[in-house]
């Protein structure tokens, strides 16, 4: 008989609405990947009631012990082991680094076997420092997609004969197919479209993130200016420009442009509902590991352009559902983006690709089950 398997699953969340880097680890918490699951984070945020209410046992450490040098992250662990008491923990699962190294003291003591998840790679410019080394102390290293993997094997600061093992995997993140799915006719979508607010007859291109320095927004609404966009842009994420200097910064080039080339929505609780209504998803960001907004706008039969970033050539590319452009090539990104607002045609057909592309890669048992196996392995492998 299989042993009872208690994963502990250790992240931390940020304050924005939007958290796409923890979408598909919430799903396999939720998804009864392990016997027992137990979460550490450091906020108290509407996820935490969400998992409390599935019977989830969440504990917030408090902020006290966040950040900091080496001392707050052993008090950090130190404090979780009191908590934690007489507990048994099969697999410890950390999905950033932050909450890794956090935590890393009281794992090595207490030799719990470890699942790092990378959601995210540096830009090439950027070296990874060497506390990123102390993933070789952990059992699996878990990217986002092939290209990924490869990636990260090659620029992680860890020694080759470490990762010669099985270090190193990739299971693709997971998509909703119960919210994200193509609208089904024009029909709908214009009504969608009335019902949002948003023009009925103009292609609309959605740009899905919070307005920060990572995602570009900045550079893409300048760029707006001078390409001559033949589509409207509608931006949903977080968008605080009275609080935020970056969004400021942005909010201030949409007053110089023309009415109507652009949107802010904001946060939005249903962005289902602004896929569908949409008819091309774009990617102009500065580096990704697996973009959500990629793959929930896929899995909505909408064609992606993107700039060149993690992930994008394997998925785009590789099934024909989408157009990646050279990293800051904002020209060839609008030439792109245009030439599928004005071709129903293409765009059909891409996206019909890309909804089946999705159904196949991002399905949720798929990536629970290579978790519940790797989860059996782990725990088999510590006697």
């Amino acid at each position: 008989m299989s042993k009872e398997i208690t994963v502990l699953y250790v992240f931390f969340q940020l304050p924005q609405k939007a958290n796409g880097g923890i979408s598909s680890l919430v799903e396999i918490i939720k998804g009864d990947s392990a016997d027992q699951s137990i979460v550490v984070t450091q906020l108290e945020t509407p996820l935490n009631a969400q998992l409390r209410s599935l019977g989830i046992k969440v504990l917030v450490l408090p902020q006290e012990f966040v950040g900091g040098g080496i001392w707050r992250k052993i008090k950090f662990s130190f404090h979780l082991k009191r908590i934690l008491g007489g507990q048994k923990i099969s697999v410890l699962h950390t999905n950033d680094i932050a909450s890794f190294l956090h935590i890393f003291p009281i794992a090595m003591l207490k030799r719990w076997r470890i699942v790092h998840n990378i959601r995210g790679v540096k830009i090439p410019s950027q070296k990874y420092g060497w506390h990123w080394a102390l993933l070789s102390f952990s059992q699996r290293i878990v990217s986002l997609s092939n290209e990924m993997e490869k990636e990260l094997r090659n620029r992680l600061p860890i020694p080759r004969f470490m990762s010669a093992k099985q270090l190193f995997s990739h299971v693709y993140s997971i998509v909703d197919f119960t919210r994200f799915y193509p609208v089904g006719s024009q029909e709908k979508k214009v009504a969608l479209r009335r019902q949002l607010g948003l023009s009925e007859s103009e292609s609309i291109v959605l740009f899905v993130a919070r307005f920060w320095s990572l995602k570009q927004q900045l550079e893409y609404l300048r760029a707006l200016t001078n390409e001559g966009a033949r589509f409207v842009t509608v931006f949903v994420g977080d968008f605080h420009p009275d609080e935020d200097e970056y969004a400021k910064k942005c909010a201030a080039v949409i007053e110089q442009l023309p009415g109507g080339q652009c949107v802010t929505v904001g946060f939005a609780q249903r962005v289902e509902d602004y896929y569908r209504a949409a008819d091309l998803v774009v990617v102009p960001t500065e580096r990704e590991g697996m973009a959500r907004c990629m793959i929930e706008g896929l899995a909505s039969g909408l064609p992606v352009v993107s700039f060149d970033v993690c992930s994008a050539r394997e998925i785009l590319e590789g099934h024909d559902c989408g157009i990646v452009i050279g990293q800051g090539d904002y020209p060839g990104l609008f030439s792109a983006l245009n030439r599928l607002a004005d071709d129903a045609g293409l765009r059909a057909a891409m996206g019909k690709r890309g909804a089946v592309t999705a159904r196949r890669l991002f399905d949720k048992e798929t990536a629970l089950a290579a978790y519940r196996k790797l989860y059996h392995e782990l725990t088999e492998r510590n006697g």
